[in-house]
């Protein structure tokens, strides 16, 4: 590796924590914290949008960027107490909730209930309520729910009730090096590569951890 491709390295993927982060970093953490999606936070905040993908996956990795969002995340969260447990049973509403809970049989048809015989908290799994009148001047109403699956899939991810299983490779298809004495080349990696990069580093990292703990037992 040349002096030139290595100063380019550093200066993409080396951070200096004992500098203050920049306004333009300031700005991402607050954008990410609104909206924690890492590249619509990076173009937010005033970055180029080439290579929004990696800018964030840089940011992200910084741990004065890491430690100011975790602090602005527990405010919030204590602002609104905002809680796992309150956070799950807001899910269980929408992912357990069945038509039975709003509407009725009247022997003829299927009817919606008065508002007063829905239990407050069935009220959260509805989406949307829309009335409609037709020519005859017949009025109809309209209850959507909220979608069950993606509750569920929430639900069940947090729980640890499935794990996902995905082939991880490096550029052109071949194995990514983990534990090498040739560093790897972030910049040879596409933003999926080197978010899969990033997992499979912490996988093994994890599990050395948990293999040192066993060992000196």
């Amino acid at each position: 590796m040349s002096v030139e491709e290595s100063n380019h390295k550093k200066s993409r993927f080396d951070v200096n924590e004992d500098k203050p982060l920049s306004k333009l970093a300031l700005r991402f953490i607050d954008e990410y914290v609104a909206k924690p999606i890492g590249s619509e936070a990076v173009i937010r905040a005033g970055y180029s949008p080439a290579n929004a993908d990696k800018k964030a996956y840089m940011l992200l990795e910084d741990g004065r960027v890491k430690a100011e969002i975790a602090r602005k995340q527990k405010i919030l969260s204590a602002k609104y107490e905002i809680t796992q447990e309150r956070v799950l049973k807001e899910y269980a509403k929408i992912a357990f909730a069945n038509m039975d809970d709003f509407s009725k049989w009247n022997g003829s048809c299927s009817v919606l209930k008065n508002s007063d015989e829905i239990k407050r908290y069935k009220k959260a799994a509805v989406s949307e309520i829309t009335q409609t009148t037709n020519s005859r001047g017949e009025s109809s109403i309209k209850l959507k729910l909220h979608p069950k699956t993606p509750a569920l899939d929430s639900i069940s991810r947090h729980l640890g009730m499935f794990i996902d299983r995905k082939e991880i490779s490096g550029p052109g298809g071949k194995p990514i090096k983990v534990d090498s004495s040739e560093p790897v080349d972030l910049s040879m990696l596409s933003d999926e590569q080197l978010s899969q990069y990033e997992n499979l580093t912490k996988i093994v990292m994890e599990a050395r951890l948990n293999k040192e703990s066993k060992d000196n037992k």
